[in-house]
């Protein structure tokens, strides 16, 4: 018999990836008793991991990172003996997720602006977000940077009330890096002269299940010299098909709760 793990012989995966192997075995004969399949791994697996299949299936976030594992398949029977077949897997980092909270929004020039860096995404789930270095820029229209606070790395991007003039949406990146690896994404800030309640919406940082509730928390931050009971919410969805967030059968909140 002869036997071989399907792919290629070596291979490196995030440690956000669920991996299958599958065992191939071939017969001169066809065997009359029972064939066992076992696999041995260096490092070693949780015990939660079955190795006594052709197969074998680990879960995401189940390797650890920068770390190389063995995977050796081994088939036994009494007619041929033993046989094996092995893999490597190498576990390489992952770039972060770059997210900012607090803009693709309307402001007045009489209010700061305040953009937050700091829920970006290890996407790994190892490091705390001190480890991340953070880099901001103004792309669009070409902001001065003089303008702009002499601090552009750290988790959040202040600016000033009056600092950007009125009637310019500008948009701004941020660069995110982690280990050696980079994420970047963008946001717009429309300044307009007369002042404007603040409207955040959180991120969601994963992909949701389509079968368990989904919550999108927004913030609303009423204008200078405005209360808080000024404020009224009214959520819109857009390309989103068949979602109707005024149906109460579909958004258990409605759609003018901070909260959908």
């Amino acid at each position: 018999a002869t036997l071989a793990i399907a792919g290629a012989p070596s291979t490196s995966i995030t440690h956000q990836t669920s991996i299958s192997l599958q065992g191939i075995i071939n017969y001169a004969c066809p065997p009359s008793h029972t064939v066992s399949f076992n696999w041995t791994v260096v490092p070693a697996l949780p015990a939660s991991v079955t190795l006594t299949t052709i197969t074998l299936s680990v879960m995401a976030r189940t390797l650890s990172v920068a770390t190389t594992y063995t995977f050796i398949l081994t088939a036994s029977s009494v007619e041929f003996g033993r046989v094996s077949a092995n893999v490597s897997v190498h576990v390489v980092p992952s770039a972060p997720q770059a997210l900012i909270v607090g803009g693709n929004t309307q402001i007045g020039t009489a209010q700061q602006i305040v953009l937050d860096g700091s829920r970006s995404v290890d996407r790994d789930g190892l490091n705390t977000p001190s480890a991340f270095a953070y880099s901001w820029s103004c792309i669009s229209p070409s902001c001065s940077l003089a303008t702009l606070p002499s601090m552009m790395t750290g988790s959040s991007l202040t600016l000033p009330a009056n600092s950007l003039p009125a009637s310019h949406t500008y948009l701004f990146r941020l660069n995110v890096t982690l280990r050696g690896l980079s994420d970047t994404t963008t946001a717009y800030v429309d300044v307009v002269a007369a002042p404007l309640p603040t409207v955040i919406i959180l991120p969601i940082n994963d992909a949701v299940n389509p079968d368990v509730k989904t919550t999108i928390n927004g913030i609303g931050l009423p204008a200078p010299g405005s209360s808080s009971t000024d404020l009224t919410y009214e959520w819109t969805v857009q390309l989103c098909g068949h979602l109707d967030v005024t149906n109460p059968a579909q958004a258990v909140t409605g759609n003018t709760s901070p909260e959908l």
